[in-house]
């Protein structure tokens, strides 16, 4: 394999990769300079551990997890509860700048999966087996999971879906502003987001449809589907157990805020075309 020079160049300065004020490099920076002190080493000597632990990634790791939803639909939930189920590295919402993905273009198939894993052992490292053998889990908010899973092997792609309205009024209202007096706003500002987003999306890409609503009211069956497609048989008493470690996935925002009826109105008669699109 060659020297994954891609994958050198992106740690070396992501923020070079990205516009000005974007959130992703300065995660990624933070988690690299984690690193110089978590392996007493400098800039380059992360570089050098992170290109092995993706060398090693690339032909040992177990298959990768896509959670694919957008915010307030429980892909954070799932993956810390898939964490008490199987080995992870729980990578969280990592996003690959384009300069990134052009240059993936170019090498074999294991070197592109080196270099999607280095960069997702960055933001996930931890010095144990799981960090070579795991699977690792993005839960980034993409129209195109493709795009990200044909670099990186025989990866799982599932896609958490939510009520449209519900997700809607979740985004807007959770906020510090609450259903305040930009509320009528912040939906609208919602709305567009949320109708965007599954413009684009083709659920076809997914290798398993998880409805939001579902996994809250009966998890264990959909969390023993995902285990089994892992090739993993854990017991009732271990999904039992990591159930009870993550608890109830904290979006229940009608537990927290009243809703005006009239934002309700509005956020579920604008939803009614993404709501038909997704079965609901």
């Amino acid at each position: 394999m060659q020297d994954l020079d891609a994958l050198r160049a992106y740690l070396s300065k992501p923020s070079a990769y990205w516009p000005e004020g974007a959130g992703q490099p300065v995660r990624l920076e933070s988690r690299l300079a984690e690193l110089e002190e978590t392996l007493r080493t400098d800039r380059t000597g992360v570089i050098d551990e992170l290109v092995a632990v993706g060398r090693f990634r690339a032909r040992f790791a177990a298959r990768s997890i896509y959670i694919d939803s957008l915010g307030h639909s429980g892909s954070r939930w799932l993956m810390g509860v898939l964490g008490g189920l199987v080995d992870t590295v729980p990578a969280g919402e990592v996003y690959l700048p384009q300069d990134v993905f052009e240059e993936l273009i170019r090498p074999s198939k294991r070197e592109r999966r080196a270099i999607v894993q280095g960069i997702y052992a960055a933001h996930a490292y931890r010095p144990d087996l799981a960090l070579i053998t795991g699977h690792s889990v993005n839960t980034c908010h993409t129209t195109s999971v493709h795009r990200y899973s044909r670099h990186d092997g025989d990866a799982l792609k599932i896609l958490l879906k939510r009520d449209p309205a519900d997700l809607v009024l979740a985004r807007a209202l959770t906020g510090e502003g609450g259903a305040g007096p930009d509320a009528a706003a912040a939906v609208e500002a919602a709305i567009r987001k949320v109708s965007d987003f599954f413009e684009f999306l083709k659920p076809e890409e997914f290798d398993l449809v998880v409805r939001y609503e579902d996994l809250m009211a009966e998890p264990e069956p959909i969390v023993r589907e995902i285990a089994g497609r892992l090739e993993a048989s854990p017991d009732p008493a271990r999904i039992a157990a990591a159930l009870s470690a993550e608890g109830r996935d904290a979006e229940d925002y009608r537990a927290r805020i009243d809703v005006p009826a009239a934002l309700e109105a509005r956020a579920r008669e604008a939803m009614v075309p993404v709501a038909t699109k997704l079965g609901y």
